[in-house]
């Protein structure tokens, strides 16, 4: 293991989440998206800004060949409206993640649902900008003599929003829906969505339909009034109509308020025990949580990492967990993860290719490499391999002698090397049911274990 090192800070979980690191997490989420880093990242983001034009040209010389519907303005309809539905597209099937992606910013921000909303919705939000941005500077090429004035072009500064937020909604209601079992992914909501662009003015325009048919298709269907409202800034040149967006918004707020909102857990409070570094032997079907979480007071609490994340790596994941807790600089804080962690070359693999005993590397390099002063390793070594374990208390071991607390709860009778040091608690719920020094008493306490099956109630004579 690497020696201790001086932390340089102390700072608690962040109370809010700043702009600079909401700036700097929007940057994160947008390179590791999109591998900007890498020597194709630009030409994927240019592609994928560019392939609603692809999608729309094929479906406009179908319209022009089957239906007789042709004209510039249908062409420029059918790009906004596939701009448009992928924006959503794209936030729902990344915010497949957000549910992984919350629990790991929990550990560095105490407000990780807008972490982890900004690292899900910034890149097809980025991707979406562009798109428009194409969609002007094909109407300025193209057709700027029948075109009208891009005079209503600075109302994309209120719709843009509310779009956004809506995709938020969507995002956080299929993280609820998932939590509760209902749903397994995105797949239903994307069909929803697709059902929708569909009958609003995407495939057509307003003009196309019978009055009485438009009013059905449009007046009940949210996304036209969205669609209608692009049109107007970017084609039109008209004040979109102001009765329905600002509603939409507000309500999107309510909603985003509502669903990211979670109940704290209340910490039982207990006289904390001597020893540093502390090992808390828990029972696995108690909810043990409180009485770590108040040993360790303020200390941020660091869990287990997931594997269930799509297209990141440790150094993307790592990178975006440092942005949003507002530590720098960014590169020398990763490079202290990646050689805390012990992973070597696995750190820039898919973190959905890890093995058990890679994720819990990554989450204790990354909890060891953190400036706090105060630790709590929740569950984090019970999957390591026992040798890296081993080399793990030695280094917890140093930094607790420094003047670190250190508090690691396993539910796995996680055996920290006999010469170690420290001192172990075994509880259950809020009790303590048994005390000692790391050593001879922890094994014994552990043969103990063996036999009984489980941690002894409080009251029994052992």
């Amino acid at each position: 293991m690497s020696p201790p090192q001086a932390v340089v800070s102390d700072p608690a979980v962040s109370a809010r989440l700043p702009w600079p690191a909401f700036a700097r997490l929007a940057a994160v989420a947008l390179r590791t998206r999109f591998g900007l880093a890498g020597r194709w990242g630009l030409f994927r983001l240019m592609a994928a800004a560019i392939d609603p034009f692809i999608y729309a040209t094929i479906l406009y010389f179908l319209l022009a060949g089957v239906f007789g519907r042709s004209g510039f303005d249908r062409y420029v309809f059918l790009v906004i409206g596939i701009s448009a539905l992928r924006w959503t597209v794209a936030s729902l099937l990344d915010g497949a993640d957000f549910a992984v992606l919350r629990a790991r910013f929990a550990e560095v921000v105490k407000a990780p649902a807008a972490a982890a909303l900004c690292a899900v919705i910034v890149p097809p939000s980025v991707v979406m900008g562009l798109s428009l941005a194409f969609v002007v500077a094909m109407v300025l090429a193209v057709d700027t003599a029948s075109a009208s004035s891009l005079t209503a072009l600075p109302w994309l500064a209120l719709i843009l929003p509310v779009q956004a937020a809506w995709n938020g909604v969507a995002v956080l209601f299929l993280a609820r829906l998932k939590a509760a079992h209902v749903l397994a992914g995105p797949g239903p909501f994307v069909l929803f969505a697709g059902v929708l662009w569909l009958l609003s003015p995407t495939l057509y325009t307003f003009t196309d339909l019978p009055a009485a048919a438009s009013l059905l298709f449009t007046t009940l269907n949210p996304v036209s009034h969205l669609l209608a409202a692009y049109y107007n800034a970017l084609w039109y040149g008209v004040t979109p109509s102001l009765d329905v967006l600002p509603a939409a918004g507000a309500g999107a707020l309510v909603l985003l308020g509502l669903l990211g909102w979670r109940r704290r857990r209340r910490t039982a409070r207990v006289e904390a025990p001597t020893g540093n570094p502390l090992l808390v032997v828990a029972d696995t079907t108690d909810p043990a949580l409180a009485f770590p979480a108040a040993i360790a007071g303020t200390a941020p609490l660091y869990r287990p990492w997931s594997g269930r994340l799509q297209g990141l790596s440790g150094r993307d994941l790592s990178e975006l967990m440092i942005a949003a807790g507002g530590r720098g600089p960014l590169a020398t804080a990763v490079e202290r993860v990646a050689a805390e962690s012990r992973l070597g070359r696995l750190f820039d693999d898919q973190i959905a290719i890890y093995p058990s005993w890679g994720m819990a590397q990554l989450a204790y390099g990354f909890a060891i490499a953190s400036p706090a002063q105060a630790l709590l390793l929740d569950g984090v070594l019970d999957g390591a391999d026992p040798m890296f374990a081993a080399q793990a208390w030695a280094r917890i071991a140093a930094e607790a002698a420094a003047g670190r607390r250190i508090v690691v709860v396993t539910y796995r009778l996680f055996a920290p090397p006999v010469t170690g040091g420290g001192r172990f608690v075994a509880v259950r719920g809020a009790a303590i049911v048994r005390e000692g020094e790391i050593g001879a008493e922890l094994s014994a306490f552990y043969d103990e274990m063996m036999e009984l099956g489980g941690l002894p109630d409080p009251g029994d004579d052992d």
